[in-house]
């Protein structure tokens, strides 16, 4: 690659800076080594590199980063300035903050990235702002804040140290997004006569309304700069913005006086019927002052501090420019000048640098620069160099030192790239320059062997057509609201980015875009849990059951081997293993296949060996259970078996609708019929319950399967039955206690 020279500065004793023509020798080597270079969405150029320049000595060579934001002419995306949207003052915060907010505030719209722009005195810009189409400051501070940037919504600029105000203040009156009217205003808190009056929170004293027509509004966003260095404004509130809606309308009737404004509010005063219908009509408004030159139209507009590049050529440290006619401009008497020798110290010092850059073909350039891997930086002229072997033939300055940063939206949010010339840290600064696209509501996602695109809407995606997904190079059409791409393979790798055209921003024709290729890795199988329990173990068999919470479907052929014995329980939940020794203890392990849905793969597993025993004993069945509704009463008949003599109780649960509970307690008779007491009609849950306990202390319990049963009339009250005690019984016992009373009174009566 080729070496190529340029003059400029070199730092020499402070006595030589006044007044002298200075020119030393500085060297920026082409070779450039590119750390990471991308595309991103509509065409936007990311560019990290690291050249090698000479500064001050030919023979010491220095590193230096470049970080680089390339919006070609051809590309649908747009240049806007922002300041961190605030109802009442200006907020000096991280630049990565600034952009958070634009989003915020700008739904269906995305920024790529972006520079710090203009600089600040005292919490207030040192320069006029517009953003979003409104002037929130008009006037510029001082001479040693150079001149003003100006952007159309095509992304043409305009460059000028000065821009032509307008006629004193306007007031427009929007219907929807659009302005429908405007009018002068005509006092600033004070009354009118024929026009329109703003009444903000500095209004000092009151002021009499009566025949006025009063309209009070909320502020959204509210400007009025106090701080001037250097000032070489005339006249007052020239940085006076305001902008709200009408919330409530007064007329003289009501009131008749204004004083106190608080901060969140403003006043609209007039005798005008024609202004008052159309703030009746349409309740969001805005005060500005605006400019009468090519400035007018302009939708975003920052300051800049010096020119790098002017036709195609370098600034040098000689540059001279005279400022006395435009300061004459309505602005101040006194005739200025600027000389960039008197600035030597800021020029050719090692400082971080943040500039803007247009091409001959109208491309802008956002770049910042600093010392490789170091908080240091380098000369502007430097800077001015690299701006000009990318093609620029303007170019110009921003603030520098530890306000330089630039951002870059990434995965996990906008992340500052430049190392921070502040020990601190990022600066809080004034104002970010950014490159923004809109939002077409595509959103990719990795997805299992695949990846995922969704649609979502924006205030944009309605405008989307011809939708394509590109992946490792194949298009797919995208006609639904989700696609699924898969085939690529566990983990794998993939480049995916989409296309679509799009009405341009402008409106006046359908543009091409197409996102940023990023890489995904898809989603590898990851296997369910499974859950294999064992069940039901007697002394010659055990249930080998598939509790799986979730997907359970999934698991399948699954062989289950005992010993050295195989069994195929396939697809299904249960598998029984009989035929088994008594108290032998057995070596159990299961293998099966998963199958995985989303790629129609088996992906085997095992479940370890593990031990079961069968019982050294017999557990007691209940060979019989029979249960019928008779007599207003249920009856139960059971028989269990007992080989090992090991029951020791058998309870018999009666449930009726309102769940409540007759518990009939047959001791240990293992065969039976049992008639509960008199029931009410109804439907019954019936079951048995057998427990007991082993030779070696072992106990058990088990419930036989529910049976139901239904009264079909509601019985006569009789005595309560059970296992040692039927209806025979008590009615025997009643006869026997009547007979006895009818012999005692028969007595009594002899």
């Amino acid at each position: 690659m080729r070496k190529f020279k340029f003059f400029l500065i070199t730092i020499i004793s402070l006595s030589l800076i006044s007044g002298v023509s200075m020119t030393f020798l500085n060297n920026v080597k082409a070779d450039s080594s590119t750390v990471d270079e991308r595309i991103l969405d509509n065409g936007v150029i990311f560019k990290h590199e690291v050249i090698p320049t000479y500064y001050t000595d030919p023979d010491t060579e220095a590193e230096r980063d470049f970080f680089s934001l390339t919006l070609p002419k051809s590309s649908d995306a747009r240049i806007v300035t922002w300041t961190y949207a605030s109802e009442y003052r200006y907020v000096l915060t991280e630049l990565t903050n600034i952009a958070k907010n634009y989003e915020k505030e700008h739904p269906g719209w995305i920024v790529q990235g972006g520079i710090n722009a203009e600089g600040f005195y005292n919490d207030e810009p040192t320069n006029a702002i517009i953003q979003d189409g409104d002037v929130i400051r008009k006037d510029i501070s001082a001479e040693q804040f150079k001149g003003l940037i100006g952007f159309y919504p095509d992304n043409r600029h305009i460059v000028k140290r000065m821009a032509t105000p307008g006629d004193g203040m306007t007031l427009s009156i929007y219907n929807d997004t659009t302005i429908s009217d405007t009018y002068k205003v005509e006092a600033i808190n004070k009354l009118p006569t024929t026009g329109v009056a703003l009444i903000t929170e500095k209004l000092a004293g009151s002021l009499n309304t009566e025949g006025y027509y009063v309209f009070k509004g909320e502020s959204t966003l509210y400007r009025n700069s106090t701080s001037f260095p250097d000032a070489l404004l005339t006249g007052n509130n020239y940085g006076m913005f305001v902008k709200g809606n009408i919330r409530n309308i007064n007329e003289s009737t009501s009131l008749s006086t204004l004083s106190k404004v608080n901060l969140t509010n403003f006043y609209l005063v007039t005798k005008n019927d024609e202004i008052k219908e159309k703030l009746e009509q349409l309740p969001l408004v805005k005060c500005e002052y605006d400019y009468a030159d090519e400035y007018k139209n302009v939708t975003s507009m920052t300051g800049y501090m010096f020119k790098m590049i002017e036709n195609g050529k370098v600034i040098d440290i000689n540059y001279h420019e005279d400022l006395t006619e435009e300061f004459r401009l309505g602005y101040s008497t006194v005739d200025r000048s600027f000389d960039y020798k008197n600035h030597s110290a800021y020029l050719v010092g090692s400082k971080q640098r943040s500039s803007i850059g247009f091409t001959e073909n109208g491309d802008i350039i956002l770049l910042t620069a600093n010392t490789h891997n170091s908080s240091s930086g380098l000369t502007m002229f430097e800077a001015s160099k690299v701006l000009k072997e990318k093609g620029c033939i303007d170019a110009y300055q921003f603030d520098g030192g530890g306000s330089v940063s630039f951002v870059l939206r990434t995965d996990d949010g906008f992340k500052m790239l430049n190392k921070p010339a502040d020990p601190s840290g990022a600066r809080r600064i004034m104002t970010g320059l950014f490159v923004v696209t809109r939002d077409p509501g595509v959103k990719v996602s990795p997805a299992r062997d695949g990846i995922k695109v969704s649609r979502y809407e924006t205030p944009f995606s309605s405008l989307v057509q011809n939708l394509k997904i590109n992946v490792n190079g194949k298009s797919y059409d995208m006609n639904d609201e989700e696609l699924l791409i898969t085939g690529f393979g566990d983990g794998t790798k993939v480049n995916v980015n989409y296309e679509y055209d799009i009405l341009s921003i402008n409106g006046d024709k359908t543009v091409h875009n197409v996102s940023e290729v990023k890489t995904y890795e898809t989603v590898p199988f990851t296997p369910i849990k499974v859950n294999f329990e064992v069940t039901n173990i007697t002394d010659s068999s055990f249930t080998i059951e598939n509790k799986t919470q979730q997907n359970k479907e999934a698991i399948q052929d699954v062989i289950v081997k005992v010993n050295s014995k195989e069994y195929q329980m396939g697809d299904s939940d249960k598998l029984n293993i009989t035929d088994l020794r008594k108290g032998v203890t057995y070596k159990v392990s299961i293998s099966y296949q998963m199958f995985d849905e989303a790629t129609g793969k088996k992906y085997p597993g095992t479940i370890d060996t593990f031990d079961v025993t069968t019982l050294d004993y017999t557990l007691p069945v209940i060979k019989k259970l029979e249960v019928t509704a008779k007599d207003e009463a249920i009856n139960v008949y059971y028989r269990i078996t007992d080989a090992d003599e090991i029951v020791t109780s058998v309870i018999i649960t009666i449930i009726d609708d309102a769940n409540d509970e007759t518990i009939l307690d047959c001791d240990r008779v293992l065969s039976t019929t049992i008639k509960s007491e008199a029931l009410g009609a109804g439907s019954y849950k019936v079951y048995l319950t057998v427990s007991g306990e082993t030779a070696d202390g072992q106990t058990f319990n088990f419930n036989s399967d529910v049976s139901t049963v239904v009264i079909e009339n509601a019985p006569t009250p009789a005595p309560s039955g059970g296992c040692n005690m039927g209806t025979a019984y008590n009615y025997l016992m009643m006869i026997s206690f009547a007979v006895m009373v009818l012999l005692l009174k028969k007595q009594r009566d002899n």
